[in-house]
């Protein structure tokens, strides 16, 4: 950084030369450039970098955040947000959407915090460190909605927020919480359980199912404190095992009952979808003339790859389309991450999808 001039100099360059060539000239941010101006006096007026610094980050960083970058005052950026963006500084919770409260979360984690997105996330992240930033609102927004989840409410509501900014990424119970926590208890819990030992199985402990009979002998095989890392303590299985060698011998179990990869029954999918009233002769993609002849294919809306993510059963009618080569290959495609947890739309969505790609 090259020394600043005297104010009186620096007074009169800005009557003459672009602010942003002043700060290049000296070294500078040309955020941290204008805030050196202001607080010096030599520049009161919002500048028009700044106004689009508050367009960029009016909904993933809380106005408190903005208003301290800028240096400005709340009055004067109340203002600005109302005479000039036509924006209020705060809006209702009604007004919040999901996707705001994820910018804000990501915003909190990865450039106030400057965490990394790892496994150590959940075992830090608290609400203080959302109140403490001025994001209540986020939090708010979120113990109203995880109300309606089945999944969520359960939970805190830190852990609704950063699961949803970071899609795929954590489970719920992985975050801390009370427990009292019922998820993993009365009707239904044990069969929750099972369901998220087997994704840290696979998902965190990366072991491939089809060895699990042999690295299950190992003593190192799904250690109490491997579970208890993820949000599954002892607390929570001891209400269904009476020991972990109990808890291994079930969930080893469980995957031996399921379909092995790649040999799915296709005579009992199409049972499924013709029990559920679907025609399993034609492809179900409007207007294509494709029938038994083409050699039409069951196609599993959310992949059988991530079954132990899916919100129903993988199988399910919900979960299966009827369709002709050409497009089973252009399903493929499709991003089944944007899938409602409503079920029952996900065929139509699909099929729209498939419609507009054409």
């Amino acid at each position: 950084m090259t020394r600043l001039p005297d104010l009186e100099s620096l007074t009169r360059q800005v009557t003459k030369v672009p602010l942003t060539a002043l700060a290049s000239r000296y070294g500078m941010n040309i955020l941290d450039f204008i805030v050196f101006l202001r607080r010096n006096q030599i520049v009161t007026e919002i500048q028009p970098i700044e106004l689009q610094y508050i367009a960029e980050n009016f909904e993933r960083m809380p106005a408190s955040a903005i208003r301290e970058r800028l240096g400005l005052t709340k009055t004067q950026f109340d203002q600005i947000c109302q005479k000039v963006l036509k924006k209020p500084q705060r809006r209702s919770l009604t007004d919040m959407t999901l996707e705001q409260a994820a910018q804000k979360t990501r915003w909190l984690i990865e450039e106030k915090l400057g965490w990394p997105i790892d496994d150590y996330l959940p075992r830090q992240i608290t609400r203080k460190h959302f109140t403490d930033n001025d994001l209540y609102d986020c939090i708010r927004f979120a113990e109203i909605n995880k109300k309606a989840d089945e999944v969520f409410r359960h939970f805190p509501a830190v852990a609704f927020l950063v699961c949803h900014a970071y899609p795929g990424h954590y489970r719920p119970f992985q975050f801390r919480h009370a427990k009292s926590n019922q998820y993993f208890r009365g009707p239904g819990g044990k069969t929750r359980l099972i369901r998220a030992i087997r994704w840290i199985i696979e998902e965190k402990l990366m072991l491939d199912i089809a060895n699990l009979d042999i690295v299950a002998k190992n003593k190192y095989f799904l250690r109490v404190a491997d579970l208890e890392f993820y949000g599954i303590g002892a607390i929570y299985w001891r209400e269904h095992f009476a020991n972990k060698d109990e808890l291994v011998a079930e969930v080893l179990r469980t995957y031996q009952i399921d379909e092995p990869r790649g040999a799915v029954n296709i005579a009992r999918l199409r049972e499924t979808l013709q029990e559920a009233g679907i025609d399993v002769t034609r492809c179900a993609c409007p207007g294509c003339d494709a029938g038994e002849e083409a050699g039409i294919e069951i196609h599993h809306i959310f992949p059988k790859s991530r079954r132990f993510e899916c919100p129903v059963f993988i199988h399910s009618a919900d979960n299966l389309v009827p369709l002709c080569p050409n497009h089973h290959s252009k399903a493929a495609k499709f991003n089944w991450r944007t899938l409602p947890r409503d079920s029952t739309k996900w065929r139509q969505i699909l099929i729209d999808y498939l419609l507009s790609s054409e």
